[in-house]
């Protein structure tokens, strides 16, 4: 159901004239972040039926395969923002604000480390090649 509204929002953040404007930016963050806080769109549907939300390097990397194979059935905010990072470099500081939206103001602090996790894991299968 919350999709309806979510990919919309996506589709928005992707262009940088979006982000420009702060009160649209707002606006986009804050629906996006309301939905992870309180309908548990956070984490892939993937992610919530494998148990895949907690810390581990190895399950982190699996799913990150998942992820790059275009796993994109009942995609969560984690999946689809780093799927829209690995294609728009302009998202980097919205990502990161986003995060710090979600971990201080609904204070969904798993959220923002899982976020981070998945990100440091990316840049390494990068760095490395396996990208």
């Amino acid at each position: 159901m919350y999709r309806a509204v979510n990919k919309p929002v996506y589709v928005m953040i992707e262009r940088k004239e979006n982000l420009k404007s702060a009160s649209l930016r707002d606006a986009m963050f804050d629906l996006l972040a309301l939905a992870v806080a309180r309908y548990g769109h956070g984490f892939s549907t993937v992610a919530q039926q494998r148990g895949i939300m907690h810390l581990n390097v190895a399950t982190l990397n699996t799913h990150l395969i998942l992820i790059r194979r275009g796993s994109e059935d009942g995609a969560g905010c984690q999946t689809t923002l780093l799927q829209l990072l690995n294609y728009h470099e302009h998202l980097a500081e919205p990502v990161a604000d986003f995060a710090a939206l979600v971990g201080t103001h609904y204070q969904h602090a798993i959220f923002v480390d899982e976020l981070m996790a998945y990100v440091v894991i990316s840049l390494a299968a990068r760095s490395d090649g396996l990208r």
